[in-house]
C-alpha cells in the first residue's frame, strides 16, 4: 500500500494525463491547451532513462526492503527531477513491488517552513500526527516512529527545495541525513534543490560521519529532449472525423481523418522555443508556457476571421512573439531561480551599494550614478558575507564562474577595465609580497567592471525570500 499525499501542482503528482479521441475541434483545442499547462502531468516520463533507473535502484533497496538511505537530487528548476521521482514511485507501485509493505510518504516543499527546526513537526502531521509543535519532544517522536520495531511501514521524505533548511550550524539537515543512515531507521530521505553541491559545501560533516547521500544530478534539458517532450504531449491528443467518398452516386466509402496536437503547432515553431529556451535555461515548463501563449495567440486571431471553421495553426512567428515578450523584459523569474551562491553574489552588489551610499550620504547629486563595482572588490564582500554567514569560502575562480553564469541570464554585464587593470597592477607591486600581489592582482578577471543589468529593487525582493541571505541584508539595508 502506498500513502501518497502530495500537493496539487505540476511538480508533485504524477499521473497519467488526460488523453483520449476529441469529438470536435473545440474539444481538440481544449485538450491541446491541457497538454501544453505546465499543471498537466505526463502521461510518461520521455527521456531521462539514467536518472530513473538511478531512482528506482534507490527505492528498491530502501523502501521495497524498509531500509534507511538517502539521496539527493541537484539540477535547475524545470529539468524533472520531482516528475522522475514521483514516476519511479508509481511504477514500484502499479508493479506490484511495494504490495508486501506498506509505505508512508511525505512530499514537503521547504520553502513553507518558516525556520528549519519546524521540518520535524511538518514531516510528523503530514504523517498524520495532530498537534506537533516546534521542540525537541518532536524530534524525539519522529526519531521513535521510524526506528519502532515494526518493520511493515516503511518511510520516504521527500524535501523539495531542501535548501530552505540551511541554517549557520545545519543542524536540522545533519538530523535529517544521520537518521537516514542508522541500521535501526526505516526511513528514506531524498532532498530536491537546485545546487549540484549542496552537500560539499554545506554539509561536509556527512561524508565523516558515513552518513552522505547518493548524488544525482539532472542536466538541463537540451534541444532534442524539448522538442520530443512537446510533441509527445500533442500527440496524446487527437481529433478523428468521418469522411465520406464516392466513385459513383450509388456507392460511398468512409475513410477516417485523424487529427493531432501536432497538427496544430508547426514542427519549425517547436523547434525554434526548444532552442530558445535550452539556450537560456533548459526549463521544459518555460518551454511548455511559450508553446501555450503561442497556441492562445493563434486562437485569438483565429477568432478575428468571421466564418473561419480551421484550426488554429501555430506558426513561427506566433512562436517568435512570444519568445520576444517573455524573455525581452521580467527579471524577477530569473532571480527567483538562481542557486544560493548567484543569489549571494547579488548580496554583495546591494551591501557595497549600501555601503557606498552610507559613505556618500553628505552627496547632493541631483540623479544616481550607474552602480559599477569591481570583480576584486565583489569577491572580497564575498568572502566577507560568507564568514558572517558562517558559510565555506570559495576559490577566486569559482566566483568568477558565478559572474560568468549571472551574465549569460542577463542579470548583470561584466567587461575588462583598463584602469581597473592598471590599478591593479600598480598596487601589486608595491609592498613586501610584489610576486603574490600580482598573482591576485592579475588572477582570473579580478580586474574587471561589473554593473548590474537588473533594478537593485528586484534583487532585493528576490534575495529577501532567501532566509539564510535575509540576515545578511536587514544591517547594512535598514
Amino acid at each position: 500500500m502506498l500513502g501518497l499525499d502530495t500537493p496539487n501542482n505540476s511538480d508533485c503528482s504524477f499521473a497519467t494525463a488526460p488523453t483520449g479521441v476529441a469529438s470536435d475541434h473545440a474539444t481538440l483545442v481544449s485538450a491541446t491547451k491541457s497538454a501544453l499547462r505546465r499543471s498537466t502531468p505526463p502521461r510518461r516520463i520521455v527521456g531521462r532513462v539514467e536518472e530513473c533507473a538511478v531512482i528506482r535502484e534507490f527505492f528498491r533497496s530502501t523502501i521495497v526492503k524498509a531500509h534507511s538511505g538517502s539521496l539527493y537530487v541537484s539540477g535547475n528548476p524545470g529539468t524533472g527531477k520531482t516528475a522522475c521521482i514521483l514516476s519511479a514511485l508509481h511504477e514500484l507501485e502499479e508493479s506490484g513491488e511495494l504490495s508486501a509493505r506498506h509505505v508512508e510518504v511525505v512530499f514537503l516543499n521547504c520553502t513553507a517552513v518558516t525556520r528549519p527546526g519546524q521540518v520535524y513537526a511538518k514531516i510528523l502531521a503530514e504523517l498524520g500526527c495532530e498537534g506537533c509543535e516546534e521542540g525537541d519532544n518532536v524530534l524525539e517522536e519522529f526519531i521513535d516512529m521510524v526506528t519502532s520495531e515494526s518493520e511493515h511501514t516503511a518511510y520516504l521524505v521527500i524535501l523539495d527545495e531542501i535548501d530552505s533548511l540551511l541554517s549557520r550550524s545545519q543542524q536540522v539537515l545533519y538530523r535529517l541525513f544521520d537518521l537516514a543512515s542508522r541500521k535501526d531507521s526505516r526511513l528514506a530521505l531524498v532532498g530536491i534543490a537546485n545546487a549540484l553541491d549542496l552537500t560539499d559545501r554545506f554539509l561536509p560533516r556527512l561524508q565523516v560521519r558515513g552518513c552522505e547521500p547518493r548524488l544525482l544530478n539532472f542536466r538541463p534539458y537540451q534541444v532534442k529532449d524539448i522538442v520530443l517532450i512537446i510533441k509527445d504531449r500533442l500527440a496524446s491528443v487527437r481529433l478523428e472525423a468521418s469522411s465520406s467518398s464516392s466513385d459513383s452516386p450509388s456507392s460511398s466509402t468512409q475513410a477516417q481523418a485523424t487529427t493531432t496536437g501536432l497538427d496544430i503547432i508547426q514542427p519549425a515553431a517547436i523547434e525554434i522555443c526548444a532552442r530558445k529556451v535550452a539556450a537560456v535555461s533548459g526549463d521544459l515548463r518555460q518551454a511548455l508556457d511559450v508553446c501555450l501563449k503561442a497556441f492562445e495567440a493563434a486562437i485569438a486571431l483565429a477568432a478575428k476571421q468571421p466564418g473561419a471553421r480551421t484550426l488554429p495553426k501555430v506558426t513561427v512567428a506566433h512562436v517568435v512573439k512570444i519568445l520576444s515578450a517573455i524573455y525581452g523584459a521580467p527579471a524577477d523569474q530569473k532571480l527567483k531561480s538562481l542557486n544560493f551562491q548567484s543569489q549571494l553574489v547579488l548580496c554583495c552588489f546591494l551591501v557595497v551599494d549600501a555601503e557606498r551610499s552610507a559613505q556618500c550620504a553628505f552627496s547632493s547629486a541631483s540623479s544616481s550614478p550607474k552602480r559599477i563595482y569591481t570583480s576584486g572588490e565583489l569577491f572580497k564582500k564575498y568572502a566577507d558575507l560568507s564568514t558572517r554567514a558562517s558559510l565555506p569560502p570559495i576559490s577566486q575562480s569559482e566566483f568568477m564562474d558565478l559572474l560568468s553564469v549571472l551574465e549569460v541570464n542577463g542579470i548583470l554585464s561584466v567587461e575588462r577595465s583598463k584602469q581597473a587593470t592598471v590599478s591593479s597592477s600598480s598596487s601589486s607591486l608595491a609592498g613586501r609580497s610584489s610576486a603574490k600581489g600580482r598573482t591576485a592582482a592579475n588572477g582570473r578577471g579580478m580586474g574587471q567592471v561589473v554593473s548590474l543589468s537588473v533594478q537593485p529593487s528586484e534583487v532585493i525582493k528576490a534575495v529577501k525570500e532567501n532566509p539564510v541571505l535575509k540576515p545578511l541584508l536587514i544591517a547594512p539595508l535598514s
